[in-house]
Order: C-alpha cells, then sequence, then structure tokens
C-alpha cells in the first residue's frame, strides 16, 4: 500500500518514470544516514528483492551538472542496490531547487520512519552547514523549531569520529543521545569516551 501511494504520489503530475544510468546521478550534499547504511552487506534485502522482482517503487532525481547528470532526491539505498546489481535506476526527473529537494529528502525519511533519532540529529546539522534556513530545515523533518535547534546541539556535541563509531543505534532515542551529549562537556569524559570508541573490543560490537 505505502509503494502504491508512492508511486501515485510521483505520477501525480503525469511525470514519467525513466531509466537511468547510476553513474550519471550524484549523491546528495546533505548526508541523511550513516555510511553503513550502503554496504553490500546492508543493502543484501533490497538487492535480492531487486533482483527478483525489479524496482519497483521508482526514486527523484533533479538534473544537475552538465546535461544528462543527475543529482539524487531520494531513493539512495534503490539507487546503490542498482549500481551493485549493474542495472538501470528507476527514477522520475523534476527540476527542484537545493530547498525543494532537501524537503522532498526529508519527507521521504518520514514516510519511511526508519531514519535513528541521530541520523536525524546529523541531517538537521548537515543542512544547517549547507545554509539552509531553520524554516527550511523544520519543513524536511516535520518538527519544531525548538526540537531542530535541540537535534543540532545535540549532532554538534558529538564528535563526528564518537557519532561513527556507534552507529545509527536504532533502539536509542533522545534521551539518551542527550545524555551523551551533555556528558561529553566534560573534557575529561570526551577523552574517554573517544578512547574507548577508537578500542578494537568497541569496533567489534553491533551498533
Amino acid at each position: 500500500q505505502e509503494r502504491s501511494e508512492l508511486a501515485s504520489r510521483l505520477l501525480s503530475d503525469s511525470e514519467r518514470i525513466v531509466e537511468l544510468d547510476p553513474l550519471t546521478i550524484s549523491p546528495s550534499a546533505i548526508p541523511d544516514r550513516f555510511g553503513g547504511a550502503y554496504s553490500e552487506q546492508a543493502l543484501a534485502e533490497i538487492v535480492e528483492s531487486m533482483k527478483q522482482r525489479g524496482q519497483i517503487v521508482p526514486g527523484m532525481v533533479r538534473p544537475f551538472g552538465a546535461p544528462g547528470n543527475f543529482q539524487i532526491v531520494y531513493g539512495r539505498r534503490r539507487l546503490a542496490a542498482a549500481k551493485l546489481l549493474g542495472t538501470k535506476f528507476k527514477a522520475v526527473v523534476r527540476e527542484l531547487s537545493d530547498e525543494q529537494a532537501v524537503i522532498l529528502q526529508g519527507e521521504e525519511n518520514a514516510e519511511r520512519a526508519d531514519l535513528t533519532f541521530i541520523e536525524k540529529c546529523v541531517f538537521a546539522s548537515a543542512q544547517e552547514t549547507f545554509g539552509f534556513r531553520r524554516d527550511v530545515i523544520c519543513s524536511s523533518l516535520s518538527t519544531t523549531k525548538s526540537h531542530v535547534s535541540e537535534m543540532i546541539k545535540i549532532a554538534s556535541a558529538v564528535p563526528v569520529d564518537v557519532k561513527n563509531a556507534i552507529g545509527p543505534a536504532p533502539a536509542v532515542g533522545r534521551g539518551r543521545w542527550l545524555a551523551l551529549s551533555e556528558g561529553l562537556e566534560n573534557a575529561d569524559a570526551l577523552k574517554a569516551v573517544q578512547e574507548i570508541c577508537a578500542s578494537t573490543a568497541f569496533a567489534k560490537l553491533d551498533t
């Protein structure tokens, strides 16, 4: 039902689905997932699905750079799977501004509801770094300015090496990330956490 509704919305303006070479599609400038989300292991299920049934739900791209080149708006995991399979990527092509693209990217994330709390924080922080206004960031995450401010504060307080070491942590919500970010204001605690995260034993643990 969700796939059907998405496909219907994509085609509501009589837009045409085209098949594109994945190599002509650049990544989004605004990350919304940790890098491991696009590994071959993480994509195994969607790769197997596309191998058996093809790409059921199209992604969306926008013209970007030289003629014939595009940038992904949403459908990044399907695009990564198409690259692994060596197949074309089905997508709707739409002319979009930077702001329109990031809002649509956020809307797809909200519909899937599978981005973790820290991934949403990183998504919000990356938008601010890119220069988007707060109202655009709020629209992309369907939340309030106060919530966005807190998410950006948490993303900024937890160093990149610590966030990457911990990973998306799907079972961890706002409370524990907030507590961690506040705890890391202590320089000794920050040093201790970074040493733990850099250890071989920690790297072997599940996110």
